[in-house]
Formats: structure tokens, sequence, C-alpha cells
């Protein structure tokens, strides 16, 4: 079981190595660090500041985590992920190969998923919600 934060910097790297991830991103060097945190980002964003230049990038992130149950050191966390693109169907395509990266390389199951209102011209959202277990301690 790993800490959030780990998670999170896994899910990155994870994204990183897959090249055709890259390619749908538009990333030519994956040794760009400034060009991978602009379309891998750690955190929420605001959808009033996301911009139809800005897209595509994805933003995953931990909303909460709670305690379980029946025990106490592990929490069930809410992982969103975020898919922004300039038409649903690249935003989709996205999602679908997030998906295979991930279930790849980890068992965390899908929770919820679907399209989201940002209210911008010429972006698309959708999001995936997983429920990872986390250290607890």
């Amino acid at each position: 079981m790993r800490n959030s934060f780990d998670l999170l910097n896994d899910i990155f790297n994870w994204c990183v190595a897959d090249e055709e991830m890259m390619r749908m991103l538009g990333v030519m060097d994956n040794t760009n660090t400034d060009v991978l945190k602009d379309k891998l980002r750690l955190e929420c964003q605001a959808d009033e500041a996301v911009t139809a230049a800005a897209v595509p990038f994805i933003a995953f992130y931990f909303t909460r985590a709670e305690k379980l149950e029946h025990n106490w050191l592990v929490n069930k966390g809410e992982l969103y992920v975020d898919f922004y693109a300039d038409a649903l169907l690249n935003a989709g395509l996205l999602a679908k190969r997030f998906r295979q990266v991930l279930g790849e390389r980890d068992e965390i199951l899908l929770s919820e998923e679907g399209q989201q209102n940002i209210g911008a011209d010429g972006v698309y959202k959708y999001r995936l919600i997983y429920n990872p277990l986390i250290d607890g301690k």
C-alpha cells in the first residue's frame, strides 16, 4: 500500500513513459519538465482559467480520503483524473489510453466517469474517478 503522493508521482511517470500518451498530448520531448508539468498537472484546475490554447492536458489529484470502516490503517482515496481536449472525442481517447496505462500497472478500479461542463469555448472535459486504497498511517 502506498502514500497518495507516491501514487500521483507513479501515475505521472507511467504517463511520461507511454509513447502513445505523449503523442496524444502533443509532447515531442518527454525530458522537458516544463512541458510535462503543463500536460500532466498534479492539481485541480479552475475551470475558468482553462483556455482552448492550453489543451490537451490531463489533471489528476486527490480530493479527499477517508478511513475504511473496518481498518483504520487504510484510507479509501478519491482520485480525480480530468481530461481536457478540443473535442469530446479526443478527451475520450485520452481517457481510454489513460485507463490502459493505469490498468497495465495497477489494479485500481474505476468508480465513476463522465463528461463535465467547463463553460470554456473549444474545451471539453471528461472525468474519471478512482477509489484507490492508500496508506492511512
